[in-house]
């Protein structure tokens, strides 16, 4: 019953992100429950979880060498050290180095894209070019009454 009430206590004061059904509203008997707990320590956490940090304090009692270094053995094979880094943000100068080599980069493939467009225009623009010149090719012929007919393949090869 203590759990149950907990439970939906967390569900309306911690919602999940997003749409989805509302939570359950708590019943009379929860809300009598949670009114109870209201000034007791609570512990929040995940189901099934594990506590990582491993602290001990207080006085330790003299212990006789032996077991001594058998406690600091089972001590450092369970214990990791945790290393905290100064400043979780990296430095504003460097992102923003990052970001200018980022933006060079991309202002090197446009103009590589626009290289490679301008070259394919000029190809393009000489192909029309003889197209034209094969056509009036082939309208002298038809006038002067000789029936060649000349192919682009037979003009650009000769």
């Amino acid at each position: 019953m203590k759990q149950r009430a907990k439970k939906i206590n967390s569900q309306t004061k911690y919602p999940g992100t997003g749409g989805g059904p509302k939570p359950p509203s708590p019943s009379p008997m929860d809300e009598a429950m949670l009114t109870f707990l209201a000034g007791k320590p609570s512990m929040d956490g995940i189901d099934g979880g594990l506590e990582t940090a491993c602290t001990a304090t207080g006085d330790q009692p003299q212990l006789p060498e032996s077991e001594e270094a058998s406690c600091r053995t089972a001590c450092t094979s369970t214990s990791v050290p945790v290393q905290q880094m100064a400043d979780g943000n990296p430095p504003k100068r460097k992102r923003s180095r990052d970001i200018s080599e980022i933006h060079l980069e991309v202002l090197e493939a446009e103009k590589d894209k626009l290289r490679l467009e301008s070259d394919y225009i000029k190809l393009k623009m000489k192909k029309v070019s003889a197209e034209l010149e094969l056509i009036e090719m082939q309208k002298n012929s038809l006038r002067d009454g000789s029936l060649n007919y000349l192919s682009l393949s037979q003009f650009s090869e000769g």
